[in-house]
């Protein structure tokens, strides 16, 4: 194998392993020589990390619906998915809640987002999200589910890729979670993380377009309401937009399946 051929195979390998470092929970091994400006490159695996999360949480649904019940199961998935990302996304899901809640102003929103403390608009934003996912996952049948998981966590990724391509990073604190991937992501890495979509859209190509097209007006939604809001994006933002991503095309999925 020619040694150009090997050293972006190690390169991209490289990336994927800092990916699921930053973005997971998951054991990739020590990293030497890390630096912190590599993360801006891992990001186009978001999508590919969001399918390898959706077939662990399939995976695990059909083997606990066998002896449990399907409500069981499905609990047993979300609790999963939040545990392999150390609940990383749920966590911006509230912050954005508790800022956009309570701040009058883009700044005092910001300020509220980087508290580590929770409020009652956070709590309740978890307390949403986390329900939503329990009844929308319920009322398909469970020969659905298990795709429903795989779309679900995959096309979810992408709107935040797509968000840092599309809105500027607006925050300069140094410790905020995002300033490692806030720089960085250009059209090669919209393609590599869009390649994560192929072989949904080979298994089911018209739930795959469906969701996608759901994919992209959540896009256009919260990236419209960050712009606004705080004049762009923050990490818990993009957290904001995978958990709320997520639970859009659960909520299709009910349209499309739920005689199923």
């Amino acid at each position: 194998m020619p040694s150009g051929i090997i050293r972006i195979a190690q390169r991209e390998t490289r990336r994927l392993r800092l990916g699921l470092l930053f973005f997971t929970r998951i054991p990739v091994g020590a990293m030497p020589d890390f630096e912190p400006a590599e993360l801006a490159h891992s990001t186009r695996y978001l999508p590919w990390i969001g399918l390898l999360i959706g077939i662990s949480c399939a995976v695990l649904f059909g083997v606990v619906n066998h002896s449990l019940p399907t409500s069981v199961a499905i609990l047993a998935t979300i609790i999963l998915s939040g545990v392999l990302t150390g609940f990383f996304h749920e966590d911006g899901f509230a912050d954005v809640c508790d800022g956009f809640g309570g701040g009058s102003s883009a700044k005092e929103k910001l300020q509220i987002m980087k508290d580590s403390r929770i409020g009652v608009f956070g709590a309740v934003g978890i307390w949403i999200i986390l329900t939503s996912k329990l009844v929308l996952l319920s009322e398909v049948g469970p020969g659905s589910i298990g795709v429903l998981l795989l779309f679900g966590q995959c096309l979810s990724r992408v709107v935040p890729l797509l968000l840092i391509y599309w809105l500027d990073y607006v925050t300069d604190d140094e410790a905020a979670k995002s300033k490692s991937v806030a720089h960085g992501v250009h059209g090669k890495e919209i393609i590599i993380g869009l390649l994560a979509i192929l072989p949904l859209l080979l298994f089911q190509p018209i739930a795959c377009l469906v969701f996608a097209a759901v994919s992209l007006v959540m896009l256009l939604i919260v990236g419209t309401l960050g712009r606004s809001q705080i004049g762009g994006y923050t990490g818990d933002l993009l957290g904001f937009s995978q958990q709320a991503t997520e639970i859009a095309i659960y909520l299709a999925g009910v349209i499309l399946w739920s005689s199923v």
